[in-house]
């Protein structure tokens, strides 16, 4: 089965593909303002940051040509200063996103000291919003090339979050690694906790899974270690929201579990990074902030929740490399973790500085 993108992009909307109905159905909602987009993005109709920082940057663009259209310089530059502070908003501890927002927002700053018209404006945040676009879809076959390289013949594999093409705008990243594996015939077999609240990670996970041929079972979160310990394991896998310059990481819920099992019994751990997840600022896990959820999915308020997280922390030394676009990097050294958030924060603005001017 073809795996459907989840984000289609028009000429006067961009439409998303619904993920909460996903596998019982597949619906893509039109959105041609930022209100409703930024409503979605909340909602969690999209998940990764593969896709949500892709699709905020492409529905600016699309803001900004329709208000081009409409309104005097003064006004579109108050209506693009709204719009990114609605997106901020919708997911305001979502570093991907912030790190894009930020961004869009240089890019208004600079328009406006150069003097350039709405129009011309609206024409820097398609340019950027495109290579925003082209940049993940690089970086997914970069990073699922040098996933396949780490799978070894009959693989056991964990796989924590959404990481393959129903949360990216490319391929997918580690989910399109397995698959590659499968495809040179490595008889991957995948498992994956649920994740709650959002769950979207293992719905995700083993739909694709199993539209590839692979052998995938979902877990219960309580169940990581156990799982670990009775069926042997070659790797464990998930995907990076945000590095400090510590080398601690953000992962999705479920991550910081794994990899602590995993380090104990001496399976490797692998955080999968996207450029834009380097955060030269943060200087370690204690000021990563943790995301948080309403728990929608499972009637628990009368339980009195008092949170429902829905990203982990793990630690640099529980990592045994990191796997950028770059290939894997392992890095031992206080000094080695700087140059590598560095050098991946680097390459994340080097996007922006191709479209700036």
């Amino acid at each position: 089965m073809q795996i459907p993108t989840p984000l289609l992009i028009k000429p006067d909307s961009i439409e998303l593909l619904d993920c909460r109905l996903i596998p019982d159905s597949f619906q893509y909602i039109p959105f041609k303002s930022i209100s409703p987009l930024a409503q979605a993005l909340r909602d969690g109709m999209v998940y990764g940051p593969g896709i949500v920082p892709v699709a905020a940057a492409s529905g600016l663009a699309l803001e900004a040509q329709v208000r081009s259209n409409v309104s005097s310089k003064a006004a579109f530059n108050y209506s693009i200063m709204e719009a990114l502070l609605t997106l901020k908003a919708a997911r305001p501890e979502s570093y991907p996103l912030a790190y894009v927002l930020e961004h869009l927002n240089t890019i208004a700053r600079r328009c406006a000291e150069d003097g350039l018209s709405p129009k011309e404006t609206a024409e820097r945040y398609r340019a950027f919003a495109d290579e925003l676009f082209t940049e993940i879809v690089t970086q997914d076959m970069q990073l699922s090339n040098a996933v396949n390289d780490l799978i070894c013949a009959n693989a056991t594999v964990m796989v924590i979050g959404a990481c393959g093409k129903l949360s990216s705008v490319g391929s997918g990243s580690i989910l399109s690694g397995i698959i590659q594996a499968r495809q040179l015939g490595k008889n991957v077999h995948v498992t994956t906790p649920i994740s709650a609240p959002i769950c979207s990670g293992p719905r995700f996970t083993r739909f694709e899974m199993q539209a590839a041929g692979v052998e995938c079972e979902v877990i219960s979160d309580g169940g990581v270690a156990t799982t670990l310990f009775v069926k042997r394991h070659d790797a464990v896998f998930f995907l990076v929201n945000r590095i400090a310059m510590n080398g601690t990481v953000s992962a999705p819920i479920g991550a910081t579990a794994a990899a602590a099992v995993a380090k104990a019994m001496g399976i490797p751990v692998y955080a999968v990074t996207y450029t834009l997840a380097a955060s030269p600022q943060t200087p370690n896990g204690n000021a990563i902030p943790i995301e948080e959820r309403q728990a929608v999915e499972v009637p628990l308020d009368t339980l009195g929740l008092a949170c429902s997280p829905i990203t982990d922390l793990v630690p640099a030394e529980w990592i045994t490399g990191y796997v950028t676009s770059h290939g894997l990097i392992k890095a031992k050294t206080s000094a080695a973790v700087h140059k590598l958030v560095d050098s991946l924060a680097q390459d994340a603005r080097a996007i922006i500085s191709r479209t700036a001017h």
